[in-house]
Formats: C-alpha cells, sequence, structure tokens
C-alpha cells in the first residue's frame, strides 16, 4: 500500500487469501478425521471465524486497489488482514494443543515409612534354552529367516520401555518363542533334532496366544484412538494377524508330521511355508507396535505408558 502500486495489493491480498482458504480446508479435513466431539466443536468454531475474515479482506484490498490514496480504505485493508492473521493463529493454536502428548500424572505419594525388609531372593538364572534364545535374538544367523524375523521384532520391542505396557510384553514374549522355534528348524535341517514335534506344535500355540494378546491391546488403542486415519490404519494392521496366526499352527502341525518323513520334497514345502507365516505374523505385530504407539499419542489416557529406553 506505502508503493501505491494496485497490482501488488490484489496480487499479495489474493495469495493471502488462498493460503487462508487452504487453513479452512485443512481444518475441515481434521474434524472429519476426529472422533474427539470436544476437539471437532473447537475447530469448528476456529474455521467459521478464520473463514469469515476471507472475504472482507478481498473486498478492501479491491478498495485500495481502485483508489491507492483512500486513507480509509487502507486502514480497513490492515484491520481485515489483522483480523485474519489472528483467525490463523487460533487454528493452529487448536491443531498444536491436541497433538501435544498429555501432561505427566503426579508422582505417586510415597509409601509409609516400615521396617527394612530382607533383600527378595535372587531370581534364578534362564535357562539354557532361553540363554540360547538371547543369542538368536541378539546375534541371528543371516541365512536363518525366521531368526532375522525374530530379531527385528526383538528390536522394535526394545525400544520402549515394558513395565505397565502390555503390547511390549507380548511383542517381546514373541520374538523370543520365534527364535526358539528357529532354532527348532535348524536343528532339524541339520539331522540333528533335540526337541519333540510335541514341542514344535507348544511353540505354535504359545505364539497364537501371545498374538492374541497383541490383536486385543492394540484393539482397543484402535478403538479409543480420537483420529479416524490413525484408528483405521491400525484396525487394517491387527485384522491381518490372527489370520496369520492360524495359519501358522497349522502349517506348524504340517511341519511337525514331515520331521523324520521319507519326503524330503514335502519337508522343504513346509519348511518353506513356515518361515513365510512366521515373517508376515512378526511384520504384522512390528507393525502393530508402531501404529499403537502413533494411536497413544492421541490419547490422553495412554500416552504415558510409552517411554522410550
Amino acid at each position: 500500500m506505502e508503493q501505491g502500486n494496485p497490482q501488488l495489493v490484489i496480487s499479495k491480498s489474493s495469495n493471502i487469501a488462498r493460503r487462508a482458504k487452504r487453513v479452512v480446508d485443512v481444518a475441515e479435513a481434521e474434524m472429519e478425521n476426529s472422533k474427539d466431539p470436544e476437539y471437532v466443536a473447537k475447530m469448528a468454531a476456529a474455521k467459521d471465524a478464520l473463514g469469515q475474515c476471507i472475504t472482507p479482506l478481498v473486498i478492501d484490498a479491491k478498495a485500495v486497489a481502485t483508489n491507492p490514496s483512500d486513507r480509509i480504505a487502507q486502514r480497513k485493508l490492515r484491520d481485515s488482514t489483522r483480523k485474519l492473521r489472528d483467525a490463523v493463529s487460533g487454528v493452529r493454536v487448536i491443531v498444536s494443543v491436541s497433538a501435544k502428548v498429555q501432561e505427566v500424572p503426579p508422582p505417586r505419594p510415597p509409601l509409609p515409612q516400615e521396617p527394612a525388609a530382607p533383600p527378595p531372593p535372587r531370581p534364578p538364572l534362564p535357562s539354557n534354552d532361553m540363554q540360547e534364545a538371547q543369542m538368536v535374538l541378539e546375534q541371528p544367523p543371516e541365512d536363518n529367516r525366521m531368526a532375522m524375523a525374530a530379531h527385528h521384532l526383538h528390536r522394535e520391542a526394545q525400544k520402549w520401555e515394558e513395565e505397565g505396557n502390555e503390547l511390549i510384553q507380548a511383542a517381546k514374549k514373541m520374538a523370543i518363542l520365534f527364535a526358539k522355534m528357529s532354532q527348532f528348524m535348524r536343528e532339524a535341517e541339520e539331522g540333528q533334532p533335540q526337541r519333540s514335534k510335541k514341542e514344535l506344535i507348544a511353540l505354535a500355540k504359545q505364539i497364537a496366544a501371545a498374538s492374541k494378546e497383541v490383536s486385543a491391546y492394540s484393539s482397543k488403542m484402535a478403538r479409543d484412538c480420537p483420529d479416524k486415519r490413525v484408528s483405521q490404519t491400525l484396525t487394517q494392521t491387527i485384522e491381518r494377524i490372527p489370520t496369520i496366526s492360524t495359519q501358522l499352527k497349522i502349517v506348524s502341525t504340517v511341519k511337525a508330521t514331515m520331521i523324520g518323513a521319507d519326503d524330503p520334497k514335502a519337508d522343504m514345502e513346509a519348511t518353506e511355508t513356515l518361515c513365510g507365516c512366521a515373517e508376515n505374523l512378526m511384520s504384522a505385530v512390528r507393525q502393530a507396535v508402531r501404529e499403537t504407539e502413533a494411536a497413544s499419542v492421541k490419547m490422553r489416557s495412554s500416552a504415558n505408558l510409552w517411554k522410550k529406553r
């Protein structure tokens, strides 16, 4: 306006109006995506306030362009620009507040003083099987597909504290069980099976039980998550887990019957199918861990359960 250039006034004002309209569109998308009525109501009010500022800005800009020396028109354009800027800030504040992780709950009150109790007994040392499984998780053989998948799942779960987090506990349990299954498979391939067929079937059942825990916890988070997109994505991931888990139990039973049988081709096919099911299941659980954490960020009640290690 100070330069008295009508074309520049129209150009800049039109650009501001287009950007403001884009903010309105984003606000509408946020409202459609949210299941939180309080958030939707606040966003609707802020969006409407912004929408009502766009037309006056355009009208005032045309008035200044028509008569660049009109001081009253210039003052009106400045006022309408300021109101629009404040309205945009109002939308930004609502989005920013909703994106923040909720406050950490107050610390628990101190427990009453009691006489010092004797230290608890030391936990038993891990069994040889558990030690071997941990070694597989830390340094998996690169040619063992199942062990590599277990390693990746374990590494994903290790990012988070497991205390109070049922999903991380179940994911770590699954990684250990698959590490044990990978050892079973390796021993069978080398012709030195040290475990019974029943143990392979039992491992598959334990994995299915752990996957059910993952599905139950993640399903609750998906239902409670106020963000529709995050909720829908998580739900689609969870729906894959029971199907793959059932396939794993069936294929494990088939593989168990092949051990020691005189049919190398069928045994190899069963091994390939079992490894494929294992990789798919652990991939789905890994994805569920990431997406459940994303859902927890949107929720007040569960955000504090996810703590980085």
